[in-house]
């Protein structure tokens, strides 16, 4: 077992007494819920030894409506346990409703933990702290540890299985509960492909016109757009929730129109802005479809944070979604696997850390000692672009580059200010 040192000790006992203080003042109310993060639980962090200052080791989260996690906590890149925040003055047994449905914190908080494929989740306000394993659905078969801050000192050791040195080493790890849900890439396939065959059942059933072709094409479109909907509210491109308004308001009016009228409009509006080929006018946006099948797909969509999935993972799971093809029954059409149209297509997902194996020594060697304006010229192409997981991440190679050189840049701009001798 890994022991706090005395200096974490100590950085802890003096976080401690000044929350003390604050509640002898009254003056704990007046504290934000970012202002109880950067002026205590982000030094709480450093003190069990993160480096809040690394970007590659604490990593703070764009914050949309409906999440995602304040910070996360990495190992070799990848996020081990998620970090989320509440006021001071606020309960974390707290229950909310979000869109017709009851959510409590902890409920929230494990699932951005889940969604961040993230094993593990911390909940606090600093008066509690509160541990939980992300991969169960209800909190209190996730808890680890529960402790308020008059503990934290009394039960140190307990709470040192969330330093750094701890979880790298895989001591967290001990503690882990019995699975009660699937990873988050196996839920959505299964959900995806749910709702595929709804889509397909509702257009064979309204539309006997077609053929097994332009129904798979059909459907298709559909759930496509409103998977790309929903990524974009998530990740604050469109306005959140526009969806959902958009049905919440149909149903409101009793409209006698079908939603599919409803959701055409918001297709256009969307190919207005985007100009993307996705949304340009399609026959799909005619069809006869139940509104029941297209709220039960919406709603499925909505138990996800697209935000808070990485490209690589929403790649893999699209990638063996589309590997599989409708086949003609007895009086309906179904969803099989076909593993020669993955052949055939070359739908074949390379794992992540070939493709930064790739990366880093055909890109970065390039880069190296390159100027901006050579770099400006440079061209990158993947030959056999499935879900872009190769161009993804020459992106991110191409970014930190400008943002070294940045650094590099600002940092001789100082010195020459305050040193100018020193560059001679």
């Amino acid at each position: 077992m890994v022991l706090p040192t005395e200096t974490a000790t100590e950085k802890i006992r003096e976080l401690v007494d000044r929350y003390n203080q604050l509640v002898k003042e009254g003056k704990t109310r007046k504290f934000s819920e970012a202002d109880v993060g950067s002026k205590f639980i982000l030094p709480f962090i450093e003190a069990l030894g993160w480096d809040i200052k690394n970007i590659d080791e604490v990593r703070e989260q764009r914050r949309t409506l409906t999440g995602p996690a304040d910070y996360s906590l990495n190992v070799k890149g990848l996020p081990k346990l998620v970090v989320e925040i509440k006021r001071f003055d606020e309960s974390l047994d707290t229950v909310r409703t979000i869109r017709g449905r009851e959510e409590s914190y902890a409920e929230q908080a494990i699932r951005y933990a889940w969604h961040m494929k993230a094993d593990w989740v911390v909940l606090s306000n600093f008066a509690e702290t509160r541990l939980y394993y992300s991969h169960v659905i209800k909190p209190r078969d996730g808890i680890v540890f529960e402790f308020k801050y008059y503990e934290y000192l009394e039960k140190i050791e307990k709470l040192w299985i969330l330093s750094k040195e701890s979880v790298a080493s895989g001591i967290l790890d001990t503690y882990e509960k019995r699975r009660m849900r699937s990873e988050i890439d196996e839920q959505i396939l299964g959900d995806l492909f749910a709702c595929r065959k709804i889509l397909v059942d509702s257009t064979s059933k309204n539309n006997p016109q077609l053929g097994k072709e332009e129904i798979r094409e059909s459907v298709q479109k559909i759930l496509d757009r409103i998977l790309v909907i929903r990524v974009t509210e998530d990740r604050g491109i469109i306005g959140s929730d526009s969806l959902w308004k958009e049905l919440d308001s149909w149903k409101t009016r009793g409209l006698p129109t079908p939603f599919m009228r409803s959701l055409k409009s918001l297709f256009r509006d969307f190919d207005d802005v985007y100009n993307s080929k996705l949304f340009e006018k399609h026959t799909c946006e005619d069809l006869k479809l139940d509104n029941e099948a297209l709220e039960q797909v919406i709603f499925t969509l909505y138990n996800y944070n697209f935000d808070l999935i990485s490209a690589d993972v929403l790649g893999a799971i699209y990638e063996d979604y589309i590997g599989h093809i409708l086949k003609e029954a007895e009086k309906r059409i179904d969803i099989v696997t076909d593993y020669g149209t993955r052949k055939e297509a070359g739908i074949y997902y390379t794992p992540t850390h070939v493709v930064e194996y790739i990366v880093r020594n055909a890109l970065l060697p390039f880069l190296k000692d390159k100027k901006p304006e050579e770099v400006s010229e440079l061209k990158v192409l993947d030959p056999a672009c499935g879900s872009g997981s190769f161009l993804i991440k020459a992106f991110d190679a191409l970014k930190e580059y400008y943002k070294s050189y940045n650094r590099n840049q600002r940092k001789r701009l100082e010195l020459q200010q305050t040193s100018p001798a020193l560059l001679l």
